[in-house]
């Protein structure tokens, strides 16, 4: 008998973003020969893969229902969570030069553009800033290491449909 399966791509599956569900059956008796992919109970696709880009947040039941060359049937159902764009940071900086959290930087899923990333010491000070996606902060401001503390950081970046995504918090710089 046939054992159906899915893979999907990329995880998580982020509003605005295309993502790619890609058939992973097996069937040791014969080769796969038909696809019926189904939406929230609506026949979407007949072959091997089917693709989608969500518009909004939530849950929606997908499922794939094979069929082999000698009429075996299998199917999976599984609940695919759409999450909306967001811009996220981590919560700690370690820049100690081993390769691991020695920048900080914002986190993009969904947000093609940044347009701002700032950082502040407590004392309200802005200790840096950028425009450029994958640029970050070692924590170093003026040619000075900065002092073990919490600092405060707000980011801000354009979602596929021009929408502004903002997001803002604290971290722990650690030596």
């Amino acid at each position: 008998n046939p054992s159906a399966a899915f893979t999907i791509d990329p995880l998580p599956v982020i509003v605005g973003v295309p993502a790619l569900f890609i058939d992973n059956s097996v069937s040791p008796a014969s080769s796969i020969s038909s696809w019926f992919w189904t939406w929230n109970d609506t026949l979407t696709s007949l072959s091997s893969q089917w693709g989608n880009t969500y518009f909004n947040p939530g849950n929606y039941d997908l499922c794939l229902l094979i069929q082999d060359q000698i009429g075996c049937l299998d199917s999976v159902c599984s609940i695919i969570q759409v999450i909306p764009a967001e811009v996220k940071i981590p919560n700690v900086i370690t820049p100690n030069n081993d390769g691991k959290n020695d920048r900080i930087m914002p986190l993009l899923a969904g947000v093609p553009k940044l347009t701002k990333f700032r950082i502040w010491n407590r004392w309200g000070q802005l200790v840096y800033q950028t425009q450029k996606q994958g640029e970050g902060w070692d924590g170093i401001y003026q040619g000075v290491k900065q002092p073990m503390e919490t600092y405060l950081w707000i980011a801000e970046g354009l979602d596929i449909d021009g929408k502004i995504i903002t997001a803002s918090g604290s971290f722990i710089l650690v030596r």
